[in-house]
């Protein structure tokens, strides 16, 4: 017997050495200080290895591919922007994969302890427990931990008493424990921010549901239901989907959110043994297979960027409620989740929409003697006045619309305000606002991400900048972890 194991070689694969090939240059790079640029698996059997810069979005093939990237005009773009906006001292302790990249788990030693000397204000809120969630296919309360707070500021053109003042920029500044003076003089937002580390089964119940599903009748109807052909209509044609999204999230004893978002199990060897065992037809099987790839692609539904397993995500926290907005949309514990740094970027839209319309909106029009049919009407100053419902009014989940008001009954479900093509169209502008802000960024003394909306007018006029609120970031931690 020859060859290396006679030999008492190890036999290391091609695949092997190359990802420690990848790994040495990852580390080179990053020791010229490009943190945010990463090792990733590519591929279905995840075998292949590539550079991504998450400042672009861009993978790299290889460390060539890569070198050329980092010398590029696209990438210096947007690495002068991050100089002044992520790059700054006490980072975002987050990595979602497309826009943060810090690691998160340097933190964790420290955000156990949240009652640090300049974190004692309102000390109740630094821990929470909110009830009624979905994990591990059981409803269950979940405790989360306080991690820090990002202060909302915007820079306003126009003076105090222009009501035709707009906005300029519209930010989220990362405090995290510090700036004790500005938690005491900023008020609190509405609505929290709560970060998990994303798996394909986070908020929604798990294949084993399907299952049972299909046990019990493996009819042509669930075939086609998990094979996914019975799908939520596109945005393409959402300009009539008033009635087809009302129906889309109100389906009676079933959670309405799983049907939008597909589960995915473990592919380990013995939890596959165990869905031969419940789904013995092997039709029925390979359906599950193309059910769970759809779940493995799940993206994030504001950027359409997929979300990555360990990565961070997170969902909304009514704070007045003490539930997630996701609650107020089904009754089962169900919620979606996104990147963190696109639901930091919703809530900037829906602040500026909310500032923008209150500004110019709503207009002191006298009730016409003819009755008219259309959007409802308000009094306000003792005149009756027409009132656009058509912008936000309130931060809300950017997939099921959801509030996270307290809910009385199974029956009252809250019900959705946008059309869908409405709702394509803020993520857009979101989209936009994003853009220019990595071409005109605020210079902020801490790290930062926000919008920015350019003026059409060349006018110069008084520009101020104003503190807006503060927004509390919460860890889900597991107590078995």
């Amino acid at each position: 017997m020859t060859g290396p194991a006679k030999l008492g070689f190890s036999q290391v694969s091609a695949s092997s050495l190359r990802e420690k090939a990848a790994k040495i240059t990852l580390q080179q790079v990053r020791a010229q200080g490009h943190k945010y640029v990463e090792l990733r698996e590519d591929g279905k059997n995840g075998k292949r290895f590539i550079f991504f810069c998450t400042l672009c979005l861009s993978p790299c093939y290889s460390d060539i591919t890569l070198s050329e990237h980092l010398k590029g005009n696209f990438h210096k773009e947007r690495y002068r922007a991050a100089k002044f906006t992520l790059l700054g001292r006490n980072p975002w302790p987050f990595n979602d994969g497309v826009l943060f990249f810090h690691d998160s788990s340097e933190e964790n030693g420290h955000i156990v302890d949240a009652h640090e000397e300049n974190m004692k204000v309102n000390v109740g809120k630094d821990e929470l427990v909110v009830p009624k969630v979905l994990r591990n296919d059981e409803i269950t309360d979940i405790e989360l931990k306080l991690i820090g707070l990002g202060e909302i500021g915007a820079r306003i053109i126009g003076d105090e008493d222009d009501v035709q003042k707009k906005i300029k920029r519209m930010w989220c500044a990362w405090l995290g424990k510090e700036n004790p003076e500005v938690v005491y003089k900023a008020t609190e937002h509405d609505f929290g921010i709560v970060v998990f580390t994303y798996n394909y089964n986070l908020g929604r119940k798990s294949i084993f549901d399907d299952c049972n599903l299909l046990r019990d009748g493996n009819n042509v109807l669930d075939m086609e239901i998990i094979e996914g052909r019975k799908r939520k209509r596109s945005f393409s044609d959402a300009g009539d989907a008033s009635e087809s999204l009302s129906n889309q999230y109100e389906s009676s004893g079933e959670d309405s959110l799983n049907s939008n978002c597909s589960p995915l199990v473990n592919t380990a060897s013995d939890q596959g043994k165990d869905i031969r065992k419940l789904v013995p037809s092997k039709s029925l099987r390979r359906a599950l297979r193309q059910k769970q790839q759809l779940a493995a692609d799940k993206v994030c539904d504001i950027c359409q960027n997929k979300m990555l397993p360990g990565k961070d995500v997170a969902t909304l926290l009514n704070m007045k409620t003490g539930r997630l907005v996701c609650s107020s949309r089904n009754v089962n514990g169900a919620f979606h989740v996104f990147h963190v740094s696109c639901l930091v970027h919703w809530i900037l839209l829906c602040e500026f929409e909310i500032q923008t319309k209150q500004s110019i909106t709503p207009k002191e029009v006298p009730e016409p003697k003819k009755k008219t049919r259309g959007k409802p009407k308000k009094k306000r100053n003792g005149i009756e006045t027409r009132v656009d419902q058509d912008h936000i009014t309130s931060v809300f989940c950017p997939e099921c619309q959801g509030t996270g008001l307290d809910i009385k009954g199974d029956d009252q479900l809250e019900k959705p305000r946008f059309l869908l093509s409405k709702m394509f169209n803020h993520k857009i502008q979101v989209s936009d606002a994003h853009k220019a802000w990595i071409k005109s960024p605020e210079i902020l003394p801490n790290c930062s991400i926000g919008f920015h909306f350019p003026s059409q007018s060349e006018e110069t006029l008084e520009e101020t900048v104003q503190s807006q609120n503060l927004l509390r970031f919460y860890r889900f931690y597991r107590a078995d972890a």
